[in-house]
């Protein structure tokens, strides 16, 4: 049975890297954490996306071929961000890796990690960096020679199980154009159209000859320049807690003139999140649902005090803890996936701004988490399963100098507390 790529990244991404990467970033380190989780899932679903198409596979090739992996690549790294000095030149070399491999899906990838995981979209940018040569260093000693096209699209295929079983990864579907899983393997050639597929010109003769090798080299220890310049950007302050998706993803693109890597983003469209009693929702990638049940599934999570989720489209009369009509079907939802998992418990948090009187604030909040969990119980999930707490205007996850991070600030959270 074919290593799962998945999980091997996870232990080369210890603990003392992932605090690293933490201050070097400012980012809470179970939201890099999870980020990290999410750029090996991305990854592999871009390779097996690009090995799916005609050349594409011995395009990946070339570049493993050609490109002198360090095997000692992420420990490298480690050493790197623990030093605090980085020159401040090649990022953009990084990147350009990213480029060879995932062409203009890059960004929507990045997007997706940000959104799935609760890091700012240019953190998840870097650590796309990050994971993308050390997921590349390790496919590459799976071979005992030179991987050849049709090798690296047998292993490419074999991962796709492990991909396919994480709960996250649906999301990567429409950021990739699949409408399924069965629709990833059998994605279309390259230059095929297909009706509501973007369509992919042939890959320039440079990209053919193989990335250089020593752009990778030089990325390895100096890449982390990036999070340095990316510090303080899109920062969140709680673990978890990332509000709904609001851009909305370019339309797909048509042919180029000029033959180039054009890889659209499609639109986000809802996908079927499959729970454990076969139940299916219709959710979109990225939501609560979808972060919910990943956390729940994951046996290396364990329920902490700091990893909250929040309920994204949520919404209460102003001034009072009545829900509106409209947030009934995403309560519904939460209320689906403690069905299915029995023994999950879970703790609901209610929060405000900081406008208006702290006291005021702190009784609303807690009587909005409690109407919450009363509307869960209506929905038949065992009271003694859930508890309810307000917390004010304390754990801010934006600023609230603006409506916008007001807006944001105005929430209910909810957190495993048993699985």
């Amino acid at each position: 049975m074919a290593s799962n790529l998945l999980e091997t990244l996870k232990t080369q991404f210890g603990d003392d890297l992932i605090q690293s990467f933490s201050a070097l970033t400012g980012e809470q380190p179970s939201l890099i954490r999870a980020a990290t989780e999410r750029a090996g899932e991305a990854t592999l679903a871009g390779l097996i996306h690009r090995g799916s198409m005609q050349d594409g596979a011995a395009t990946l090739a070339n570049v493993l071929n050609d490109a002198r992996f360090n095997d000692d690549a992420v420990t490298a790294l480690a050493a790197s961000a623990r030093g605090g000095s980085l020159p401040a030149s090649l990022i953009d070399q990084g990147k350009a890796l990213l480029g060879s491999l995932f062409g203009d899906r890059t960004d929507g990838l990045a997007r997706w990690i940000a959104s799935a995981s609760g890091v700012g979209q240019g953190s998840a940018l870097s650590l796309l960096s990050v994971v993308a040569p050390a997921a590349l260093s390790f496919i590459k000693r799976q071979f005992s020679g030179s991987p050849d096209a049709s090798g690296l699209r047998d292993y490419l295929d074999g991962q796709r199980g492990f991909l396919e079983r994480s709960a996250s990864a649906a999301g990567l579907l429409p950021v990739l154009g699949w409408q399924g899983w069965k629709a990833a393997a059998g994605a279309p050639a390259h230059g095929e159209v297909l009706p509501g597929r973007a369509v992919i010109g042939d890959a320039p003769e440079r990209e053919r000859a193989g990335f250089p090798w020593y752009w990778l080299l030089l990325l390895l220890g100096l890449l982390f320049l990036g999070f340095m310049l990316l510090r303080g950007c899109d920062r969140m302050t709680e673990t978890a807690r990332t509000p709904a998706v609001r851009e909305t993803a370019p339309a797909t693109a048509t042919s180029p003139a000029a033959p180039r890597q054009d890889f659209a983003v499609s639109p986000v469209q809802p996908v079927d999140l499959v729970l454990r009693d076969n139940v299916r929702l219709r959710v979109l990638p990225g939501s609560i649902e979808h972060k919910l049940v990943s956390f729940i599934e994951d046996a290396s999570k364990v329920p902490d005090q700091t990893t909250w989720f929040t309920f994204d489209g949520l919404e209460f009369e102003t001034g009072s803890a009545t829900l509106k009509p409209s947030s009934l079907e995403r309560v519904k939802q939460i209320a689906a996936i403690l069905k299915a998992y029995p023994s999950v418990n879970v703790k609901i948090g209610g929060y405000t701004d900081n406008v208006g009187d702290p006291q005021t604030n702190l009784k609303i909040s807690g009587e909005r988490a409690k109407a919450t969990l009363q509307t869960l119980v209506t929905l038949g999930i065992g009271a003694n399963r859930m508890e309810a707490e307000g917390y004010g205007e304390q754990h801010p996850v934006a600023d609230n100098a603006t409506e916008q991070g007001r807006q944001k600030n105005r929430r209910v959270d909810i957190r495993v507390t048993a699985k």
